[in-house]
């Protein structure tokens, strides 16, 4: 058991604050018709090695994330989940906290000793407190996991640099061998983030077109596990996915495989405005 539980920071912002309108709102999230339409079902033998899941505030991003939540549920459960998430404040370096989570639904329990041997198996990453303190990006995933499993152990590592993305895909697999533990890996990631408020619009035409090929295009080379052609179309781009350096360590730790994307869509077609979107997107690996 961790020492010290990180205590929730985006409650009552993210998502509900209180317990029971939290579950209802998750609940509703998978009922609704961005959603899958339906709860969690029956477990299957699928096998998930990872997955890329939207982290804004549930009303807008929560449907796309429950498509996800609903595969992980009814697949062969792993030993834990590594939960990448981005550096929104810009602290610190790449960062493993072994702390527990708290949020209104409870406490989720880190697997300290996972995240200890990472630790030990990966120079350049280290376990700061403070990178992980503001930052929503991880947080936001545990409700759903908790919503759904009846039981999980997670790691969460906050992704802050391009350098050192192979020592830790590899400080990650060697982790789970050395282990015998097998994990799932989930890339905590939002995709085009459009308008003056992100500074970002390369077009003033178009633009549920236009952000949407932006987004397939950045896909398409995630699905074919194209991780330098993915970080050259973002340099060349500038398109804003806030988590792509989680999604590049996604895919330098599973290196192949095979990937499905489940849900897409924009903030613009809940509210009717693209001229500020963001885009939600929902990919599993298998």
């Amino acid at each position: 058991m961790a020492a010290m539980t990180r205590k929730a920071i985006v409650a009552g912002q993210f998502y509900e604050e209180d317990a029971a309108h939290l579950k209802e709102q998750i609940k509703q999230a998978f009922l609704d018709k961005n959603g899958p339409g339906k709860l969690p079902g029956a477990a299957k033998k699928e096998v998930i090695r990872g997955a890329i899941v939207p982290h804004a505030g549930f009303t807008y991003s929560g449907p796309c994330a429950a498509h996800v939540y609903k595969r992980l549920a009814e697949s062969d459960p792993p030993d834990l989940y590594l939960i990448l998430g981005t550096n929104h404040t810009g602290l610190g370096r790449s960062s493993v906290l072994l702390e527990n989570f708290e949020t209104p639904l409870g406490e989720a329990e880190v697997d300290q000793e996972f995240g200890e041997e990472l630790l030990n198996n990966t120079e350049h990453l280290n376990s700061n407190p403070s990178v992980h303190a503001f930052e929503h990006s991880i947080e936001v995933q545990l409700p759903f996991l908790q919503f759904t499993l009846p039981k999980f152990r997670f790691v969460p590592l906050v992704v802050s640099s391009p350098s050192y993305l192979d020592e830790i895909a590899e400080g990650i697999r060697k982790t789970a061998e050395q282990m015998k533990k097998r994990v799932t890996i989930l890339a905590s990631s939002d995709f085009t983030h459009y308008g003056i408020n992100y500074g970002y619009y390369p077009f003033k035409d178009d633009l549920r077109e236009n952000i949407e090929r932006l987004d397939m295009d950045a896909i398409g080379l995630i699905q074919k596990f194209d991780v330098a052609g993915f970080h050259s179309y973002i340099r060349r781009t500038g398109v804003t996915i806030c988590g792509f350096l989680p999604i590049m360590t996604l895919l330098k730790t599973l290196e192949k495989g095979k990937s499905e994307l489940i849900s897409y869509y924009l903030s613009g077609d809940l509210t009717k405005d693209y001229s500020t979107s963001v885009s939600y997107a929902g990919i599993v690996f298998k």
